[in-house]
């Protein structure tokens, strides 16, 4: 996970701007160990703040990321299909100079914009700054994976992965939300886009923000919604058709979340929710779990099908037995990602 802090000021940058925003970034320092980078663009009255956690191209991915010194972006989170993006716009004529996931969705949003998230399969939250078309657009993943605060207070609009970052600002005051703890105490979290600051807002989840750099003011939009039915209108599936397209669907999404350019590892609590991935991110995809329909007092049992109760399964039956950990879910993610 990397993090990020940014502002657009009312005025033009000072260098003791440049400083807070430079201090501020630092809190976010155990999200990204591997650089840190400051941007002023003094077009757009902004800076932008970045810490990085090198995953995908660790050479030439640093950030923030610009184009023609008009479109800066920084980002948090990863784009698993942006090969997939990246080949449909070479083919369309368009040139890339680093290999990173940031430049395809830096890209994408110069081309499309926010249109130019529907194309994109990841998790992520993203400051973009469009010095061209006098905006900046602040976006949040379709279930809000990734987290992104703002602030909008008469120094200007500033912006974070967290919001001690904001904090850290001489700008942004730390008044508590007393009218926020029922649904903190209710939820575990504080549904967006409310937070337990007065000041500091948090982006919903499939949303978009756009703020006009000259009126100074913000629109915000709802960029996409869970379906609730499904698009085609087909008849029902049967039982054996939904686990043939849940399997394929499930195998392409792991697949997809391994690409990196550094060793991947994973970290697992017990329970059926969680175990029957882990051996699909093996090398030789041989061994495909299941959670038993009856779990013991305490415990998830996961069980190795015979080969062909998976769809393309193989392999010999072995059984794992793992600890299983009961919660409820709230309506909001908690912590910070």
């Amino acid at each position: 996970m990397c993090g990020f802090v940014g502002g657009i000021f009312r005025q033009a940058v000072e260098p003791h701007d440049v400083a807070a925003l430079r201090t501020a970034v630092r809190t976010l320092a155990h999200r990204g160990p591997d650089a840190e980078g400051v941007a002023v663009v003094a077009a757009a009255h902004a800076v932008l703040a970045f810490r990085r956690l090198a995953i995908i191209d660790l050479a030439t991915g640093d950030q923030p990321m610009s184009v023609d010194g008009a479109h800066h972006l920084v980002f948090n989170g990863e784009i698993y299909n942006y090969r997939d993006v990246r080949r449909a716009m070479e083919r369309e004529g368009v040139r890339f100079r680093t290999a990173s996931d940031t430049e395809v969705l830096l890209r994408a949003l110069m081309r499309s914009g926010g249109s130019g998230l529907d194309a994109l399969r990841g998790m992520f939250a993203f400051a973009y700054l469009d010095v061209p078309r006098r905006r900046l657009l602040l976006a949040r993943d379709r279930l809000g994976v990734k987290q992104l605060y703002f602030a909008d207070v008469p120094a200007g609009l500033f912006f974070a992965s967290e919001p001690k970052a904001l904090l850290a600002l001489p700008w942004i005051r730390p008044e508590f939300a007393e009218d926020q703890l029922a649904a903190y105490f209710t939820f575990r979290c504080v549904p967006a886009p409310h937070t337990l600051f007065r000041e500091i807002h948090k982006l919903p989840a499939g949303s978009l923000l756009t703020y006009d750099l000259d009126t100074q003011r913000s629109s915000l939009e709802r960029y996409w919604m869970l379906p609730s039915e499904r698009d085609d209108g087909g008849p029902p599936l049967r039982p054996g058709e939904a686990l043939d397209a849940f399997e394929a669907t499930f195998l392409e999404s792991v697949r997809r979340r391994l690409v990196a350019d550094v060793p991947v590892g994973a970290f697992l609590s017990g329970g059926w929710t969680r175990a029957p991935w882990l051996p699909r991110c093996g090398a030789s995809g041989t061994r495909r779990s299941a959670p038993s329909p009856h779990p013991s007092r305490g415990h998830a049992t996961t069980r190795a099908r015979s080969p062909g109760a998976w769809p393309g399964a193989s392999g010999a039956s072995t059984t794992n037995t793992s600890r299983a950990t009961t919660s409820s879910s709230p309506p909001c993610r908690g912590g910070w990602s």
